[in-house]
């Protein structure tokens, strides 16, 4: 996969600056910021595109270290919690709690103003519109309005690990990390236009699988 975004983009790089001289790519910093497209495409990219994503369970605090299928999870004993996301975490597919009617698919941050409100058990979400904040440097994702009587237990958790661009990488999002990264390289030729053309065709491949 690695290889065939590199093609798509070197093809993507001659389109838009054809004075480029292809056999130079070998001296390109293509390495450098071939991981760091991917990222910028995963995370724009709408949610069905990442496909399902990893699943994790939930352990309860003081287990010990969890499985590698497991999340530990805290309760606060309030109807809310914390579970520590796994390592390399990049987005959140979804989250559902034993007796949430449906899942958190996009969790908010502590800017929002929406956050200071799920302290508050009479303004926080409740089953129907359940919320959920990522914190601590997105290594832990908080959770709001597990109804009395329920278990503090992960119906659902699926995430989308990122370990760079490997062969698991979404192959539908292949050709926007190729112009992606064709926009990082065009930007060390301080190329502006190119740059900025690249950027704009791979915002586009993004807004097509909407």
């Amino acid at each position: 996969m690695r290889r065939a975004i590199i093609n798509k983009a070197m093809r993507c790089i001659d389109e838009v600056y054809p004075g480029m001289d292809v056999v130079n790519a070998p001296y390109f910093p293509v390495g450098k910021f071939l991981d760091e497209a991917g990222l910028r495409i995963i995370k724009a990219a709408p949610l069905h595109a990442l496909g399902r994503g990893l699943s994790f369970k939930n352990t309860t605090e003081g287990d010990g270290p969890p499985p590698r299928n497991k999340v530990s999870l805290t309760d606060n004993g309030d109807g809310s919690g914390r579970i520590m996301l796994p390592p390399m975490f990049c987005r959140l597919i979804s989250l559902r709690m034993e007796g949430w009617q449906r899942p958190v698919t996009e969790a908010i941050r502590v800017d929002n103003p929406l956050y200071a409100k799920q302290f508050n058990p009479l303004t926080r979400g409740g089953v129907v519109k359940p919320v959920a904040v990522l914190t601590q440097g997105d290594k832990a994702l908080d959770f709001f309005s597990v109804p009395q009587g329920k278990p503090m237990k992960i119906a659902e958790l699926r995430v989308f690990i990122y370990y760079g661009v490997r062969n698991n990488y979404p192959s539908k999002l292949a050709d926007a990390a190729a112009w992606q990264l064709a926009a990082l390289i065009l930007g060390t030729m301080e190329d502006t236009k190119a740059a900025e053309t690249a950027q704009q065709r791979a915002i586009e491949m993004v807004r097509l699988l909407d």
